[in-house]
């Protein structure tokens, strides 16, 4: 009997953000990065130790081998392959295959991925069976509408949770005041570490180079804008927002990767999170909570567009 692989085919939305030596290359190693980086996002643990501790049983360690291989192929500018296969008895590598699908919906990989640089979606699946039988899955990747891409990411959390964590954290609410965009929320998320707050799922098709832009454009404007803020203290923080994206049928039934849905992932905030504990202050804690309120909002009101 052989080793169970699952192969991907994927598209970038927009271009390859991974880089090697000098050039353009799809990396193995980036993408494994992105699985592990979204796994924390979804997971929820009161202490570190823990985390790092499941973390390494999951994905290996200098100390710990990978249980499972991660194969990149990059085919042109706009095409790669990726291949999973378990590395040893007792692995079941759909597991691992849905935390790679999920981290192509939530961010891409490489380089400017907060940025929608990197975003890329799957148009086929090749399965492997130990005995040499295939399955390959097409149509299980088109999707209609931000209704079934909020499902689908549900449905990839939910499996990764109950595989990982024995548990779920997670649940979905229909759009905020009645706006443009459908919401995923969590019902708790980790103070120490950044982890899911929301995502943000917009019902109306942009372009994609629009999209950039605005994305572009947003964090430029906020992050010189004192009264939208995120970043609290001398300390140097990343914008806890994500912006990715995916493509929906048009009205042919056929993916138009021109044309894509905006999902915008927020993290919980680790500099506001220190802030609170180190400041006594209930006027300074209620303004900067309020400035980054204002941030979410207004990041919001940029990014999706509005109905006509």
């Amino acid at each position: 009997m052989g080793r169970k692989r699952i192969v991907y085919k994927c598209e970038f939305i927009d271009s390859c953000a991974m880089h090697g030596f000098n050039e353009i290359e799809v990396r193995a190693t980036e993408i494994k990065s992105a699985m592990r980086y979204w796994w924390r996002a979804i997971s929820l643990f009161s202490k570190k130790e823990e985390l790092l501790e499941k973390e390494q049983e999951l994905f290996g360690s200098t100390k710990q081998i990978s249980p499972f291989t991660i194969y990149a192929k990059q085919r042109d500018e706009k095409y790669f392959i990726v291949a999973l296969e378990e590395d040893k008895e007792g692995v079941e590598i759909e597991n691992y295959a849905a935390l790679f699908e999920l981290a192509c919906i939530l961010g891409g990989f490489g380089r400017g991925v907060r940025r929608e640089s990197g975003s890329c979606f799957i148009l086929k699946k090749l399965e492997i069976e130990r005995d040499g039988n295939q399955n390959v899955e097409i149509n299980r990747y088109k999707l209609k509408n931000d209704k079934y891409i909020a499902d689908r990411i549900l449905e990839l959390i939910e499996k990764i949770q109950q595989w990982s964590l024995k548990g779920k954290s997670m649940e979905i609410t229909e759009g905020i005041n009645g706006d443009n965009y459908k919401v995923i929320k969590s019902k708790k998320c980790s103070n120490r570490y950044p982890s899911i707050e929301e995502i943000w799922i917009g019902e109306k098709k942009v372009k994609i180079k629009d999209l950039i832009n605005r994305v572009k454009d947003a964090k430029k404007e906020l992050k010189i804008d004192k009264r939208y803020q995120y970043n609290f203290g001398n300390g140097k923080y990343a914008s806890p927002v994500y912006a990715s994206s995916y493509p929906v049928l048009n009205k042919r039934s056929e993916l138009d990767s021109s044309l894509v849905i905006p999902i915008i992932i927020l993290l919980s905030n680790t500099s506001l999170n220190k802030l609170n504990k180190d400041i006594k202050d209930k006027n300074i804690k209620k303004e900067k909570k309020s400035q980054y309120e204002n941030y979410k909002t207004e990041f919001r009101e940029k990014v999706f567009p509005r109905k006509k």
